[in-house]
């Protein structure tokens, strides 16, 4: 109504002048053209409109009655500016609430479309903080697996693979190696008079000579190879795939390589070790059936061992199933 009022109020006053100075819309400026006949007929219509279409309509509309000196023309005329009034008030009535409406569904839409946004920001902004969260978990988990997995399986002492390790590895081997028809060979190493080691110098110095052999091993043996803690004193390699002579060498440089070690300033200390090597060649008719489980090739080495022990320690002896004999 307001844009209506700011539209007609000029119109109105454009009409009022124009009558005025030319007499052709009779309005109250000039009552002497007032016809009773007429007027009375128009107001009696005009009685009949909705209360709301009267409201805002020009004075003139209804209190001018038609012209005395042209009957009819005035009738007609205020009708249709009547008319016309009334169908660009409900046009431009009918534009604005159209377009209010549809902006305000816009912004009300665009509101609820951003308050959906923000609410599922909001859900998956937590969810990737859970997310995060079990990753972090997880790799906490795995870690923590994989250090008791090597509490489980590494000495302690040495670094080196504990028993548990050896049982499972050397199984496995075994039965690839035998089923692949290659070579399996085994070498024990045991330290000379280790005993007499921890009486006359202590345990601490019988520890660093565990610990050395251990990086001995280590040191001198193929990556391929797998350095165990057997026993107090007693460590055993599995050496798949290697062959027995090249095993027999690999032995003696590590023992002469124990020669050079030296612990704690202890300069009339020599710590030795005496190897035994056990070798299987799969692929060769001598060896069938001789060494059917890997108890036989551990124990194939214990005895190259206990004649290396036999023979005065610090030296290397092994059997293969081949000759069945020592080697030096």
């Amino acid at each position: 109504y307001w844009f209506t009022g700011l539209l007609m109020t000029p119109l109105d006053e454009t009409l009022n002048i124009i009558g005025r100075l030319t007499g052709a819309f009779p309005n109250e400026y000039f009552p002497s053209m007032r016809s009773e006949i007429l007027g009375d007929w128009l107001q009696a219509r005009l009685m009949t409109l909705p209360a709301f279409a009267k409201q805002g309509i020009p004075l003139y509309v209804f209190e001018s009655p038609a012209s005395t000196w042209m009957p009819g023309y005035f009738q007609w005329s205020a009708l249709i500016a009547g008319g016309l009034y009334l169908a660009i008030r409900q046009l431009l009535s009918d534009t604005f609430f159209t377009v209010r409406n549809f902006w305000l569904n816009f912004v009300v839409e665009k509101m609820y479309i951003q308050q959906r946004q923000d609410k599922f920001n909001e859900v998956l902004r937590k969810k990737n903080e859970e997310l995060s969260s079990i990753e972090m978990q997880s790799e906490f988990l795995k870690k923590e697996v994989r250090n008791l997995s090597s509490t489980l399986l590494i000495d302690p002492l040495t670094k080196a693979y504990n028993r548990r390790f050896f049982a499972e590895k050397v199984r496995e081997l075994f039965l690839k190696l035998q089923n692949e028809q290659g070579v399996m060979t085994i070498m024990m190493v045991d330290i000379d008079h280790f005993k007499k080691v921890n009486d006359t110098y202590g345990h601490l110095i019988g520890d660093e000579v565990l610990t050395k052999v251990a990086e001995v091993i280590q040191k001198l043996t193929p990556e391929d190879c797998f350095c165990c803690r057997y026993g107090g004193e007693e460590f055993i390699v599995l050496m798949p795939s290697h062959l027995y002579p090249h095993v027999l060498h690999r032995g003696e440089i590590i023992r002469k390589e124990m020669l050079k070690q030296r612990f704690a300033n202890l300069t009339d200390f020599q710590a030795s070790v005496s190897i035994g090597v056990g070798s299987v060649d799969f692929s060769s008719i001598h060896s069938e059936g001789k060494i059917p489980h890997y108890d036989d090739l551990i124990k194939l080495a214990d005895d190259a061992l206990y004649q290396a022990k036999t023979n005065g320690r610090n030296q290397v002896k092994g059997l293969s199933v081949d000759s069945v004999d020592s080697v030096d």
